[in-house]
């Protein structure tokens, strides 16, 4: 399972916040993980919401690099 935040370094700007599930599917815990997240009923993504995290994730190649630089270690 990975999960992420979508609410500052994907979106960049603070306007929204959201985040990301990705599960496995060849993982030997899938099923039981898939069932489990069906169940908690999760609240979705707004239209609204897609829209702005897409606005603001277009110059998120361009960021993270720029940020990538900044945390390297010399």
């Amino acid at each position: 399972m990975l999960c992420s935040s979508l609410t500052k370094l994907f979106s960049g700007a603070g306007d929204v916040m959201a985040g990301s599930m990705v599960l496995n599917s060849s993982g030997r815990r899938y099923e039981q993980l898939r069932a489990e997240l069906q169940n908690l009923q999760l609240p979705q993504l707004s239209y609204s919401d897609a829209d702005i995290l897409e606005r603001n994730s277009r110059d998120f190649r361009l960021r993270s690099k720029r940020i990538s630089k900044s945390h390297s270690v010399i």
